[in-house]
């Protein structure tokens, strides 16, 4: 059975390897991720059987508004509901604890990411043309959680 819950600071080796694995030549460094991990961040992992973190997920928190800015899940655990169990982990957090609004940015290439995002309700805002380096278009999302 898998586990969501908080990260804690002994998993961020665990958590660079995922997004290692996940982003490879995008990926956050592990300074970047230690250093937002002591920011107003949020951070989730997702723990297999054996207590190892699979997947991950961090937040910038606004107080009454976050923004995602990674969810990241090991190959052989994706297409398994696990990214959504860890949003839906989330947005029940940020409901109890009196935030508004939750946004995310996504390429838009990313038809599995979209598909999920919408389907938990987010609505797309903006869309930022040629955004990434790659030449790739951004679209903006928020959840309103009130």
């Amino acid at each position: 059975m898998m586990e969501i819950d908080f990260a804690q600071f002994d998993d961020i080796d665990a958590i660079v390897r995922i997004e290692g694995e996940c982003f490879m030549n995008e990926a956050w460094t592990r300074e970047m991720i230690e250093s937002d991990f002591f920011k107003r961040s949020i951070y989730i992992v997702t723990r297999n059987e054996l207590g190892v973190p699979i997947a991950y997920l961090s937040m910038l928190d606004l107080e009454i508004e976050g923004e995602i800015l990674r969810v990241a899940v090991k190959k052989q655990y994706r297409r398994k509901g696990v990214a959504k169990r860890m949003i839906r982990f989330l947005i029940e957090h940020l409901k109890a604890n009196g935030y508004q609004q939750l946004y995310l940015e996504v390429k838009s290439t990313n038809e599995e990411a979209i598909k999920l995002y919408e389907h938990l309700g987010f609505m797309k805002f903006n869309e930022r043309k040629h955004y990434y380096g790659s030449g790739e278009d951004a679209l903006n999302y928020i959840l309103l959680l009130d």
